[in-house]
């Protein structure tokens, strides 16, 4: 046991090591400016087929857009930052790491913090690729730029806030060899997609720092936690477990329509028609959605579990 809890600190070490070198890589080499949308896009082109406000020489892209990201991002940042006040509200009773009512506390605590890091992901994205897409990608370039460091940080930001999630699940497992394997589990996936986007900006490569890579890399983490649900209800019985369950199904639903939406070509019908809603709305939307459940199902969970 002493070993595994040595490894996830090593394991933490370098992650901390290899952020540096992404750091010293997104800013040092400073060569996104080589990404390009394909088919190549200049600044008139994306006016002509995208909705915007020109305010003074400012322009706002995507305005609609704009406000539901950015409302994802504000609530979802207040959610997380009410889990993690009642988290962190333990009782003076509660001192030793394996009562399980101290468990569930620090589970919801660390629940909290995954969520602040996506919303603050979630606002990097709003800026980056609504509010001030034109102002970042196009403005003062012969062709729209693909990418920007604020869909970078939005990436790992996510990836991050994935991978707590996975460690506040550890909270709910009494088998110490469960909890420090999925916390060397999470270390270690954070660990390959600092790498992949390290390589993905060396080597200009678009799918390495796409949204696409993003999702498929993370589907591991979901797929872990569903599946530790879904073992350990089956034996226990807990409600928590199942509820988690629903979190997880209900993500997935989110996605499918998401991507059904986004190839369905009913976003191109509705602008012809005037009426702008594309899949990154629907998206957003129905993760709107999926805050609002995880907020009630781990609100009533810490009423029910405190002392």
């Amino acid at each position: 046991m002493k070993k595994q809890k040595n490894l996830v600190k090593i394991l933490v070490l370098a992650n901390i090591i290899i952020f540096v070198v992404f750091l010293t890589v997104l800013i040092g080499f400073n060569n996104l400016d080589q990404f390009l949308l394909e088919p190549l896009l200049t600044p008139q082109q994306y006016l002509d087929s995208h909705p915007y406000i020109s305010i003074g020489n400012f322009i706002w892209s995507e305005p609609s857009s704009t406000v539901l990201v950015y409302l994802l991002g504000i609530l979802t940042i207040g959610i997380g930052f009410t889990l993690l006040k009642k988290g962190k509200a333990v009782p003076n009773n509660l001192q030793d790491e394996n009562d399980p009512s101290l468990r569930k506390r620090n589970f919801q605590k660390i629940w909290g913090i995954s969520l602040i890091i996506w919303g603050l992901g979630t606002m990097l994205a709003g800026t980056s690729y609504q509010a001030f897409y034109y102002e970042l990608k196009c403005r003062n370039q012969p062709y729209c730029l693909w990418t920007t460091w604020w869909e970078i940080g939005y990436l790992i930001l996510t990836v991050i806030s994935v991978n707590t999630m996975v460690v506040a699940q550890s909270w709910l497992r009494s088998n110490p060899k469960s909890s420090i394997a999925m916390n060397i589990y999470a270390s270690i996936n954070l660990l390959i997609y600092q790498l992949i986007l390290i390589f993905g900006m060396l080597l200009i490569n678009e799918f390495m720092l796409s949204f696409e890579m993003m999702v498929v890399f993370q589907l591991s983490s979901f797929i872990l936690m569903m599946i530790s649900n879904i073992i350990v209800y089956r034996n226990s019985k807990e409600k928590i477990e199942f509820k988690l369950i629903k979190i997880w199904i209900l993500l997935a639903i989110v996605m499918i329509v998401y991507f059904g939406y986004l190839f369905s070509g009913i976003p191109e019908i509705l602008w012809e028609s005037g009426i702008w809603f594309n899949a990154n709305d629907i998206l957003h939307v129905g993760l709107i959605g999926w805050m609002i459940y995880i907020y009630i199902t781990l609100k009533k969970f810490a009423h029910k579990t405190a002392i």
